[in-house]
């Protein structure tokens, strides 16, 4: 936890306050503390077949939060899932922003459809993301960290 995370504003007067020291109550008026809550100001979403910008975690979630999805190939022997991650509130991926992409190779040749792709994304209460993507049933995975969201306190 950083030292901005224990500090607030009181909701009464405004009064910048040291969690450490007044948990509990305002120590100018009196006021109980409400604790701030982080929430993702964008949907987090990942791209899928023909441009389509598919949700995986939506805005105004709050954090942390995490998800696992499972996806597969899309054509025979297919060596090479490519990831990107997206940032946004619309279907289409031109109308999102772009997270980053990247690749997990050495993926084994088989059927479309067969090869099972596990994707794990964590997002800490202060917008870290950490991403895993890991071929299930075989020694191949990829762990990277995600660049900083913008998350909103409420």
């Amino acid at each position: 936890m950083s030292s901005d995370d224990l500090i607030r504003r009181c909701t009464n007067c405004g009064a910048s306050l040291d969690l450490r020291y007044s948990p509990e109550r305002c120590e100018y008026c009196g006021s109980p503390m409400i604790a701030e809550e982080s929430i993702l100001a964008e949907s987090l979403r990942i791209e899928t077949v023909n441009d389509v910008a598919t949700p995986l975690i939506p805005k105004g979630t709050a954090l942390p939060a995490s998800v696992v999805e499972t996806f597969t190939t899309a054509v025979d022997n297919q060596p090479v899932v490519a990831i990107h991650l997206l940032e946004g509130d619309h279907e289409r991926t031109e109308r999102c922003r772009n997270l980053g992409r990247f690749e997990l190779g050495g993926i084994s040749p088989q059927a479309k459809g067969v090869p099972q792709i596990r994707f794990s994304l964590e997002v800490s209460s202060d917008g870290r993301m950490n991403i895993e993507v890991q071929e299930l049933g075989r020694d191949n995975n990829k762990t990277i960290e995600g660049p900083n969201l913008r998350v909103l306190r409420h």
